[in-house]
């Protein structure tokens, strides 16, 4: 490598590092194919970016330099204005009034490179000696957890005397972040009792309370569709989550798998959440939309550059779109497969972001975080998309209800964290694990006992529908306290029985 490009190569480095940087901090849960899809973008970017510059500046030192200044200035505003946004509401926080202000602390330094006759070789070295630094920091964690995470060894539960009773479709839908009765009349103040009546009355059994096993999403459904506890993804060696391992769990996951074994057609449907956008062990993978807003990678990029600006009018209609999607083809999607069919979907809803109102109209989205700094405002929107919810899940169930089909209805944990932020006691840390949990059978079996948790979902319906000896595991709840120590499982199910 010449001279030339060991001193101005940090315009490339700089590119990669808030690349890396995010991929490595999301290791697992992020798909590679983003990770080099962006990678890609970056340097086709950087590389016209820099052949346009050299043609205004013809000199390589001062090009360098230039662009340097204009890939930070790219990657850190949504960084800046995120910060400000913590001190300063909307009704004062204005793009136009952040972005002049921060691009004229750039323009400043640009100028003093254009009319500067000095080479800059030292300060190029030093700006390529910080880049390479970041770059290798950042890099270090998917050098370590990608040389030492263990592949998942995914078995089905089929012996060769296992034979099929009955082939009932299935219908898995995860609600993300649905809070039961309690939570929502306790926190919201409000009475979900009509939607709940409407599921009984179609012959839905639940357990009341119901708790998920994990507060966490990626814990949740790597247990629930593997019918199993996964505390062995703690490593208390690293003390970190293998993420990667939850990960492939989900992607080959075992309930799918052994379905697949017994003649089943199996569906999953794009959620937007990088683990459940495409599993591999479906048979098929619907409403994918627009790559760009389905990545939920480069959504994450574009809410922490320049891209802030424009790119949530895309993200909301594609969002939107995916989630309208599932919703109409749920029902419907078995119409023409003449075999039995596993559906799951695991729906962003009443999760955020909230694009929807009560009756499903559009709403507008000023930020595409998952998250609103005011709380009280991000009840009223919870409560708008949850009844939305509510109405498109009666509809679904008022279809397969009259079919032969088993129906879960499951939320993998409770409402988002942030919704909790007016409360500082336990009893909130329990809430965030109450969940929904109703299960319909179309032969009406009375299956379901007090206390069930998801990791005995297919426990049971496998056992009572596919002939398979499967022991039902005790019922467990774990919680993890991030001010202690975000990376322990604190077993609290003797609380939440108190």
């Amino acid at each position: 490598m010449t001279k030339f490009n060991l001193i101005f190569i940090h315009p490339f480095f700089f590119g990669f590092f808030p690349i890396v940087s995010l991929y490595s901090y999301n290791l697992g849960i992020i798909p590679i194919q983003d990770f080099f899809y962006s990678i890609g973008i970056s340097i086709l970017a950087i590389s016209v970016s820099h052949l346009i510059l050299f043609f205004i500046f013809k000199k390589p030192y001062k090009t360098s330099l230039v662009l340097s200044l204009g890939i930070i200035l790219f990657f850190f505003y949504g960084h800046f204005y995120n910060l400000l946004s913590g001190f300063y509401s909307d009704t004062y926080l204005n793009h136009r009034f952040v972005l002049i202000p921060f691009i004229i602390f750039f323009i400043i330094p640009i100028i003093f490179i254009f009319k500067t006759n000095n080479k800059l070789d030292n300060i190029n070295k030093i700006v390529t000696s910080i880049s390479v630094i970041l770059l290798i920091i950042s890099s270090s964690n998917i050098l370590v957890n990608t040389t030492f995470s263990e592949d998942v060894e995914i078995n089905s539960i089929i012996n060769e005397n296992t034979l099929i009773k009955q082939n009932p479709d299935i219908y898995y839908l995860i609600l993300d972040a649905y809070g039961d009765a309690y939570t929502l009349d306790r926190h919201f103040n409000y009475d979900n009792s009509n939607f709940v009546d409407f599921l009984k009355a179609k012959g839905f059994q639940n357990s009341d309370p119901s708790f998920s096993n994990y507060h966490t999403t990626y814990l949740s459904l790597s247990s629930s569709l593997n019918f199993d506890y996964v505390n062995n993804l703690l490593d208390e060696k690293n003390s970190s989550f293998d993420v990667i391992s939850a990960h492939k769990m989900i992607d080959k996951n075992r309930v799918m798998k052994t379905l697949n074994e017994f003649g089943y057609v199996t569906i999953n449907f794009d959620s937007g959440w990088g683990p459940t956008r495409q599993i591999s062990e479906a048979d098929f993978n619907f409403c994918n939309q627009n790559y760009f807003t389905s990545s939920e990678f480069l959504i994450s990029i574009a809410e922490t550059s320049i891209m802030k600006l424009f790119y949530a009018k895309f993200f909301d209609s594609d969002h939107r779109e995916r989630i309208l999607c599932a919703l109409k083809q749920i029902p419907i999607i078995g119409t023409d497969i003449e075999k039995p069919i596993f559906v799951f979907a695991h729906l962003l809803l009443p999760h955020p972001p909230y694009i929807f109102d009560h009756l499903g109209n559009p709403t507008m989205v000023e930020s595409l975080q998952f998250s609103s700094n005011d709380i009280i405002n991000e009840k009223e929107l919870y409560l708008d998309q949850l009844q939305f919810t509510n109405l498109m899940i009666k509809e679904i169930v008022e279809i397969l209800s009259s079919e032969n089909a088993i129906i879960i209805i499951q939320s993998d944990h409770g409402p988002p964290d942030s919704i909790f932020a007016l409360k500082n006691n336990d009893s909130t840390d329990k809430d965030k694990l109450r969940n929904i949990n109703y299960y319909y059978f179309p032969d009406d079996k009375k299956i379901i006992y007090d206390g069930i948790t998801p990791v005995n979902s297919f426990r049971i319906i496998f056992k009572n529908y596919l002939s398979n000896d499967l022991e039902i595991l005790p019922d467990r709840n774990f919680y993890i306290d991030e001010k202690e120590n975000q990376y322990k499982l604190i077993e609290i199910t003797n609380e939440l029985s108190n």
